[in-house]
């Protein structure tokens, strides 16, 4: 690998860490709101989906996906996990435009 290649990746790095690293301090100072809760204390069983589904929301992997993290997580492995995804879309942002092109992606 070339010496460009390696400060590139490394660039690429301390920007993936840079991201989680805000978007986790903001989840961190940020208290649970009043749906958190409701979201925490709701069943996971079909039925309880089901019945929010449609009579609420109309979001299944979402809202299912919410509940299980708040009631099974302690707040900070949820907020860890919620900035993981986050900084894994904004990777995304970044990979797919520099696949298409056939260049190498800059952070």
């Amino acid at each position: 690998m070339g010496r460009k290649m390696v400060n590139n990746r490394l660039k690429m790095v301390i920007a993936i860490l840079i991201v989680f690293s805000l978007v986790y301090s903001i989840g961190f100072i940020t208290p649970m709101n009043s749906d958190d809760y409701t979201y925490a204390l709701r069943e996971l069983s079909l039925s309880s989906v089901k019945m929010h589904y449609l009579g609420w929301s109309g979001r299944v992997v979402s809202d299912t996906l919410s509940t299980s993290l708040l009631k099974f997580f302690s707040p900070h492995i949820y907020n860890a996990i919620n900035s993981a995804a986050l900084t894994l879309m904004v990777l995304c942002w970044t990979m797919i435009p520099a696949t298409l092109t056939k260049s190498s992606p800059s952070p």
